[in-house]
Parts: structure tokens; sequence; C-alpha cells
């Protein structure tokens, strides 16, 4: 019987940097979540049948991440979107970066900004931010984990 290969995965191996801005304590469940506003190519249909296949160049991408209230990047962030909000200039656009150190996966952006603010609720749980972004000229790599030798 063949030996399957294992691929180990620890969800604290994947760092993202905001700016200069680096989350470190994500919520219970969803960490990130990074996904494109539309597909790389539609389809233009003629009434014959005929198909012409056209590339989208205005794909950007949605960054949506949870953090426990207790990071003190949470303080940043919101400090970053008062300024962006508050100022003439766009002073919240900031570089992005992810990388998955458990494999190949990584994702970087010339341009990023907070497009939302995180709703403000209280339960009788553990409370935790979900913040929203928006990824302009990103480039997204889906690859594979590492397995082990």
């Amino acid at each position: 019987m063949a030996v399957l290969p294992i691929a180990p995965y620890d969800p604290s191996r994947v760092i993202q940097q905001f700016g200069s801005i680096v989350p470190s304590a994500y919520g219970p469940d969803s960490r990130i979540s990074i996904t494109p506003t539309g597909a790389s190519f539609t389809v233009m249909q003629g009434q014959d049948g005929h198909i012409i296949r056209v590339k989208q160049r205005a794909v950007h991408h949605l960054l949506v991440f949870t953090l426990m209230k207790s990071d003190p990047a949470n303080d940043l962030l919101d400090e970053l979107f008062r300024n962006d909000v508050e100022s003439l200039l766009p002073s919240g656009i900031v570089k992005y970066q992810l990388t998955d150190n458990n494999g190949t996966s990584k994702c970087t952006a010339a341009y990023a900004w907070i497009s939302q603010q995180p709703d403000l609720t209280y339960t009788a749980a553990g409370e935790a931010y979900t913040w929203n972004a928006v990824l302009a000229s990103a480039d997204v790599r889906t690859r594979s984990l590492t397995f082990l030798p």
C-alpha cells in the first residue's frame, strides 16, 4: 500500500501585513478571505453563435479578516481608516502582503485600503472585529501546501 503524503498546516504561519500593520490575534473562525470581484474573462456571444473571450482588467479583490478585540492592530487600523476619511488626500492607501509559510500561496497588492469600519457589537461571548478592505492591482497566487518528506 502506498504511503499518502501529509501536509501540515499551522494558521499562525499565515502572515498578512497591511501597510506597516501586522495583525496577529485572529478570530475563532474564518481568518482571512481574499475574493476577486469578478471573473477574469467574460464571454460575448453573437447571434450566429460566434464567441469572443474578453479579458477583464478591472478586477480588484475584497479582503475580509476578523481580529479579536484584544489585538492592538485594531487601534492602528481604525486610525488608518479615520485619517483616510478625514483627509483631503487618500492617506489610507497602503501596500498589502500575505504570505502562507505553510506552502507557496501569497498575495501582494500595490494599493489597499479599509473600505468599511467594523460593526461595534457586544455579546455574552467574546468579541471580534471584522475588517473589510479593497486590494487593487493585486497579484494573488493560490498554490499548494508543502508536504512532509
